[in-house]
């Protein structure tokens, strides 16, 4: 435990040493001056290709692709990217919280988004022309002029207020998109595409179900068929055209480069950019409730999964000790294939494709992911474990009286769990930072609330931190409290009533 915290102090220490660093003076002050240079943009976006098609840049073999825009501002500070590529709504807030950030005056591509909508949607009609109508009535330019500026994050956006008996949108939105799409402070979602489909969903009386999700999902939830509408900026193209259905034009932007400024920008005191930071992070907005949801979340599917996964890792042991051989074989080349897929592929086959057409949650589906992964773990340590019992106590055992299912239990159990106690209470400590995949799948966990808070701040420090932090103690917690069952189920520290109940000692009754 002790080396942990060491651990996590050392790279406290190195990421504060890391913030100190001045920003050098760039040298990029036009487009041609990023032939061939790092470019970062979004995962999931077809940015690179449209500069590539555009001309105006010679793109190179090394431009990075990151989860989310805080990601690509923490590498433009640090230089592991020499600019940024996102659309000019959004360049212009980053540029106005980051005043060592510029924008390259000549823009590369005049961009034209949509909503996403279902193959052959049945409401696309009446959405388009709902779409024409808030234009042409001076409802979207107010909600433009509403939302498109730096103080986007004091605004608010429609709230549900009608039935919604005509329908029901199932809107899947990257919320990590400020000012077009991001979590509020009262922790709805608001946005310009928000507050957009908020007002045709009005207009129309379409019921909204929200899921949250990361853009590179987003196309695949409208494919799957989870999604019939979704948003995050994007962009109309005609190859998207022949796996999806695209509403009207909702917004035209440019795509722009985001670089350092030419000089050097003059720094706070260090102290004082640590205290503002904290303060953006955790106090404003009453950040950290966020990471609390996120924890609630993590633990959930963590202690749903190791419950299910042991009640039926243990039920296949039983069923596998029956020597049937068919379903011995049948486990054992399951249990050979899923150990042999990372976790995140099994996660998005089951979303994607398994559960595809189900109206299931993330959370639900990575319960049950989750589950028959730790089942299939189960399984294996009781083999392993039944392994090491020499067959002979089974015998000895039978001759003392027990039956075979007592012998079973009361005999045999009892040393397997012994031997396999270490690794199990390992494999869960593992299950528990193995969650934090999910927000693949649009569960808003620990890691994906570090995200969001991230894309509201553009700042990496303490949102990583905390959430190293908050993992490491679940971990101890998660140690302590098995370490409390282990000594209390020890087999040594039974009673001898226990270990002889339902044995007849007495030869002469």
């Amino acid at each position: 435990m002790k080396r942990r915290f060491y651990g996590l102090f050392l790279i406290f220490l190195f990421c504060l040493l890391g913030c100190g660093k001045k920003t050098d003076a760039g040298q990029i002050t036009k487009l041609e001056d990023l032939d061939y240079k790092r470019l970062g943009s979004l995962d999931g976006t077809i940015t690179i290709d449209i500069i590539e098609d555009s001309g105006k840049i010679k793109v190179g073999d090394t431009n990075p692709r990151f989860k989310t825009k805080a990601d690509m501002i923490v590498a433009l500070k640090s230089k592991k990217i020499d600019a940024l590529i996102t659309a000019l709504s959004i360049a212009k807030i980053i540029v106005a919280r980051e005043p060592g950030f510029r924008i390259l005056d000549e823009p590369i591509y005049a961009d034209v988004y949509g909503f996403p909508l279902g193959k052959d949607a049945s409401f696309k009609e009446e959405f388009n022309k709902t779409l024409e109508e808030i234009k042409k009535s001076g409802t979207y330019a107010e909600l433009e002029k509403k939302w498109v500026r730096a103080d986007y994050d004091e605004q608010i956006a429609l709230k549900q207020s009608w039935d919604g008996s005509n329908g029901t949108f199932d809107y899947w939105v990257d919320v990590e998109n400020p000012p077009m799409s991001f979590v509020c402070a009262d922790k709805s979602i608001g946005g310009f595409e928000i507050d957009l489909l908020m007002h045709i969903a009005q207009k129309m009386n379409y019921n909204v179900n929200f899921t949250t999700a990361n853009f590179d999902g987003l196309i695949p939830a409208i494919v799957s068929g989870k999604a019939n509408v979704v948003s995050g900026s994007i962009s109309i193209t005609e190859e998207r055209k022949k796996y999806i259905d695209f509403s009207l034009p909702e917004f035209e932007d440019a795509l722009v480069a985001v670089v350092l400024n030419d000089e050097t920008v003059k720094e706070e005191n260090f102290f004082t950019v640590l205290k503002n930071s904290f303060y953006r992070t955790f106090i404003l907005e009453k950040r950290w409730t966020l990471f609390a949801e996120g924890i609630g979340a993590t633990i959930c599917i963590t202690l749903l999964s190791v419950i299910f996964g042991t009640i039926f890792g243990f039920f296949f042991f039983l069923c596998y000790r029956k020597n049937n051989k068919y379903f011995n074989k049948t486990i054992d080349v399951i249990a050979w294939t899923i150990h042999g897929m990372p976790m995140v592929v099994l996660l998005m086959i089951l979303f994607y494709i398994i559960f595809g057409k189900s109206s299931a949650s993330g959370l639900t589906i990575s319960i049950i992911s989750f589950s028959f992964v730790f089942s299939l773990t189960v399984f294996g340590l009781l083999k392993l474990g039944a392994s090491t019992i020499p067959k002979e106590q089974y015998e000895t055992a039978t001759a003392l009286g027990y039956s075979k299912s007592s012998a079973f239990f009361q005999i045999i159990l009892p040393q397997i769990v012994r031997v396999i106690i270490s690794s199990y209470k390992s494999d869960i400590v593992t299950l528990l930072k193995s969650t934090a995949i999910v927000g693949y799948i649009s569960v808003e966990d620990l890691t994906k609330m570090s995200d969001i808070i991230r894309s509201k701040t553009y700042e990496a420090f303490f949102p990583l931190i905390a959430t190293a932090i908050i993992y490491i103690l679940l971990e101890i917690i998660i140690t302590q409290i098995l370490e409390k069952i282990q000594i209390n189920t020890d087999p040594k520290k039974r009673s001898k009533e226990k270990i002889l109940k339902g044995v007849k000692t007495d030869d002469r009754a």
